[in-house]
C-alpha cells in the first residue's frame, strides 16, 4: 500500500462518497463510531465545502467552474443515488497497517456520513440508480446491505446517519455503536483533535514498514538532492484544509520520535522545494512553492500553504482531463495520485454486483 498516494487520494475522494439499512434512532457523532482498528481517519464538512465553492463561483461569475461543479454533483447522484446536498459531514477511516487489495472492496475501510437520510426508500433508490442488487444480513440491531462480489456494503443507523465500507468495517462500527468494541482513541485522535475545527482534517499513524522504505523509494524517484532518512522517525501525520470564499488554506504537521529528526525532515523538504523552484520553467509554479512555509517546534514539523481559489480553479480546469492528478504540490515524495489509484474500498461503482 502506498501511504503517500492514500493521503492525497483521500482528499480527492472524500467528497465523492456514496452511502445507505435500517436501525434505531440513537444519535451518534461520526467519530464515536470509528473502530479502534483505524490507523487513518479523515473528516470533511461536505456541506460547508459545497456552499463555499458555490459562493466562489457566483461571486466570480465563473460559469465554467460552476458547470463543472454541477456536472460533478449530477455524476455523484447517478453513481450513488444520493444528492450531495443531503450530506453534511463525512468521516473516513482505514487500517493502514494492512496491505490493501488492488481493486474493489478488498481492504478494511469505511465512511460514516451524516445528513438527511430520512427517505424510506433510500436503499431501493440507490439500488435503482446504480443498477445494483443488494443482499441483506442482520448483524446486531442493524441490517447490512451488501452489493458486489467483494462484499462492500451500507448500513442505515437512523435518519441522519449511514455507514458505507467493507463488511468487516461495518460490523466493527455496529459493535462500537452497541458498546461491544472501543472507538478509535490514543495518539491518532490526539493528532486529529490538534488540527482544530477545520473543514477537512486527516490524521494517520505511519506504519513502521512505510517509514523505513522512504529512503529507498526516494532513490527510485526524481527527488533532486534530497535525503529522506529523517522521515524514518516520523510517527504521525496531521493535515487540515479550510476552503474559504477567497483561498484554500492548508496546514500539516508531522510528529517525530526526536527533535533532531523533525529538524532534519524540515531541512529535506526545504531543499526539495528549493530544487523544484530552481528547476521550474513557470513563474506561477515558483511563486506557488514560495508560499509553502515550513517551521519546527520540538519534535513536530509544521507546514502551511495558501492558494487563492482563482489559482485552484485554474489548476482543476487544467487537470480535468489529465491522466495524472496531484491535489497538492508534491510536498512529500510521491505526493501525486496516479490515474490508477483507487481508494481502498472504493471501486468506480462501489455497489458493483458483477459476478465472476
Amino acid at each position: 500500500m502506498n501511504i503517500r498516494r492514500l493521503m492525497t487520494g483521500i482528499l480527492i475522494v472524500v467528497t465523492l462518497l456514496p452511502a445507505a439499512g435500517c436501525g434505531s434512532g440513537v444519535d451518534y457523532e461520526p467519530l464515536e463510531l470509528v473502530p479502534e482498528k483505524a490507523g487513518l481517519i479523515a473528516g470533511i464538512r461536505v456541506s460547508d465545502a459545497v456552499r463555499d465553492w458555490q459562493i466562489y463561483c457566483e461571486l466570480k461569475g465563473n460559469e465554467i467552474q460552476e458547470e463543472q461543479f454541477d456536472d460533478m454533483k449530477a455524476e455523484f447522484l447517478e453513481n450513488t443515488g444520493l444528492d450531495m446536498n443531503s450530506i453534511s459531514e463525512a468521516v473516513l477511516f482505514t487500517d493502514v497497517s494492512e496491505e490493501q487489495s488492488g481493486e474493489g472492496m478488498g481492504g478494511y475501510s469505511g465512511a460514516v456520513l451524516t445528513g438527511n437520510f430520512a427517505d424510506r426508500e433510500l436503499i431501493e433508490r440507490i439500488a435503482e440508480n446504480t443498477e445494483t442488487t443488494f443482499t441483506e444480513k442482520v448483524y446486531g440491531d442493524y441490517t447490512i446491505h451488501l452489493g458486489g462480489k467483494e462484499k462492500g456494503g451500507i448500513v442505515k443507523l437512523n435518519n441522519t446517519m449511514i455507514i458505507m465500507g467493507t463488511e468487516d468495517a461495518l460490523r466493527d462500527c455496529i459493535d462500537v455503536a452497541e458498546g461491544k468494541q472501543n472507538a478509535v482513541s490514543g495518539v491518532i485522535m490526539d493528532t486529529y483533535e490538534s488540527l482544530g475545527e477545520s473543514m477537512l482534517r486527516l490524521a494517520m499513524t505511519v506504519p513502521e514498514g512505510e517509514r523505513h522504505s522512504l529512503p529507498e523509494q526516494s532513490e527510485q524517484a526524481i527527488m533532486g538532492p534530497v535525503g529522506l532518512e529523517p522521515f524514518e522517525k516520523m510517527e504521525t501525520i496531521g493535515l487540515a484544509a479550510d476552503l474559504g470564499t477567497q483561498a484554500l488554506t492548508m496546514k500539516m504537521h508531522a510528529d517525530f520520535t526526536d527533535t533532531e529528526s523533525a529538524a532534519g525532515a524540515a531541512g529535506s523538504l526545504e531543499t526539495m522545494l528549493n530544487f523544484f523552484a530552481l528547476m521550474s520553467q513557470e513563474e506561477e509554479m515558483t511563486e506557488m512553492l514560495d508560499r509553502i512555509k515550513i517551521t519546527v517546534s520540538a519534535s513536530r514539523m509544521h507546514l502551511s500553504y495558501d492558494i487563492p481559489l482563482a489559482e485552484l480553479a485554474e489548476m482543476l480546469e487544467s487537470v480535468g482531463d489529465a491522466d495524472n492528478f496531484s491535489a497538492f504540490p508534491s510536498m512529500l515524495p510521491g505526493g501525486g495520485i496516479s490515474g490508477e489509484f483507487e481508494f481502498p474500498g472504493m471501486p468506480e461503482n462501489p455497489w458493483d454486483d458483477e459476478t465472476e
